[in-house]
């Protein structure tokens, strides 16, 4: 009678123990996937394959260029530059509240060729952080 107490207390105890630690109650996802309609950011790093284009000819097709995230001018909030590989490079300011603005064109950032990296830094320290492309290909230096 007594073993059989132990092993009922011992289920019991071991059935109360997620609940103790708070493993029962729904947790709250850490990200929300917002529409682009509503933040205004709707770049599209669209790849096309074919006979040239394609993983077998070039080992990294598929790895894309990366993102870098800064204050672009100065007014507190993140911006975003997005790298493009067959599409260009875009660049969005934050308005607030998870609204951003394409400010590509009058930036003057439009980019014809395939990113393959970016990197954000005060290089002139003007106090505004400079953004460097790297590029894949050969270009005419004339």
């Amino acid at each position: 009678m007594l073993k059989v107490s132990r092993h009922i207390i011992g289920l019991v105890l071991l059935g109360l123990l997620p609940a103790s630690c708070g493993l029962l109650e729904e947790e709250q996802p850490l990200l929300e996937l917002l529409p682009s309609g509503q933040t205004g950011v709707d770049f599209n790093n669209r790849l096309s394959e074919g006979d040239s284009l394609n993983i077998l000819n070039y080992v990294y097709y598929y790895n894309g260029g990366g993102t870098g995230i800064a204050d672009f001018n100065n007014d507190g909030l993140e911006d975003l530059f997005f790298t493009g590989n067959e599409t260009s490079c875009r660049i969005y300011l934050n308005r607030g509240g998870m609204h951003f603005e394409d400010i590509t064109e009058p930036a003057g950032l439009q980019t014809d060729g395939w990113a393959t990296g970016v990197a954000i830094a005060d290089v002139n320290a003007d106090g505004f952080d400079d953004i460097y492309i790297c590029m894949a290909g050969h270009r005419d230096p004339a």
